[in-house]
């Protein structure tokens, strides 16, 4: 039958450790977890990954296989080989894909296999089984009590998107972030590298929001306020400019416009955005 939980209690985030030692996949797969509601650890090492593992005893292990010094199949060794075993199920993630390597992961005693490059539109589905059914109890017809409610609530993209957002943003992983957070959550993005191709697409495509940074290469937020100002069919389009601190910049008087946090808590992110549509929603619409 269906596993289910019989009484259901709040706990708090299941917590999911990271081994990898590329800084930019290690930060996205921190910040998706983080944008689904889990509590990420993080290693930068297999050896360190290792310590925090044994340390910690999260719930789930994602570790990459590629590492000097430490790589994975050595990281899943010293675990199990460790008093009391591996503390939690290990997924290998890789940038191979040859045609025999998921059997050969497998065959090495990792629990699954993802490989790279990480899809963060599917990326909390992918994991949900491993943190919703613990492996003493893979075969049993329903969870004991204990285990509580599963933590992970990854939200389903509808069939039509919520809204459209521009994000213009110079920096590509900036607008690798804000692809991430938002399009799992049923948003389309679309995103460009200055403020000239922002304003093009913007034009064409007629945005529900816009999220920019400020400092552009070809110009920075007050070239977008006065574009927008000066377009009878944008001027209301809600705008938001994503800085660390918004110190020593002006703070825009465009009606609509309003300044962000550079992305600290994805699901606040997610919420200004909802906050932002709200705004359209009350407001004249131009014909």
């Amino acid at each position: 039958g269906r596993l289910h939980m019989t009484t259901p209690r709040a706990v708090s985030p299941q917590r999911v450790l990271v081994i990898e030692d590329n800084a930019a996949n290690l930060k996205l797969m921190v910040f998706l977890l983080k944008s689904f509601g889990l509590h990420p650890l993080a290693a930068s090492s297999g050896g360190e990954g290792v310590r925090v593992a044994l340390e910690e005893r999260p719930d789930l292990i994602l570790c990459d296989l590629q590492m000097p010094e430490v790589d994975g199949f050595q990281v899943l060794r010293l675990l199990d080989e460790a008093p009391g075993g591996r503390p939690a199920p290990v997924v290998a993630i890789t940038a191979f894909a040859m045609v025999g390597d998921r059997e050969r992961v497998l065959r090495a005693g990792f629990d699954g296999y993802l490989p790279k490059p990480i899809n963060p539109a599917t990326f909390a589905q992918q994991l949900e089984g491993f943190l919703s059914v613990d492996r003493a109890f893979a075969n049993a017809h329903e969870m004991p009590a204990s285990r509580g409610e599963v933590a992970l609530r990854p939200v389903p993209a509808p069939a039509s998107p919520r809204a459209l957002v521009l994000a213009i943003d110079d920096t590509p992983w900036n607008l690798q972030l804000l692809r991430s957070v938002l399009q799992p959550h049923g948003f389309r993005v679309l995103t460009a590298a200055s403020v000239t191709e922002g304003l093009a697409m913007a034009k064409e495509h007629r945005p529900d929001v816009i999220l920019s940074d400020w400092h552009i290469a070809d110009g920075n937020g007050d070239t977008l306020l006065a574009a927008l100002r000066d377009d009878p069919l944008l001027r209301r389009v809600p705008l938001a400019f994503l800085s660390h601190s918004g110190e020593g910049v002006p703070r825009p008087r465009l009606e609509g416009a309003r300044w962000l946090r550079r992305i600290a808590d994805p699901r606040a992110l997610v919420a200004q955005v909802e906050e932002m549509l709200g705004d359209t929603a009350a407001a004249p619409t131009v014909p």
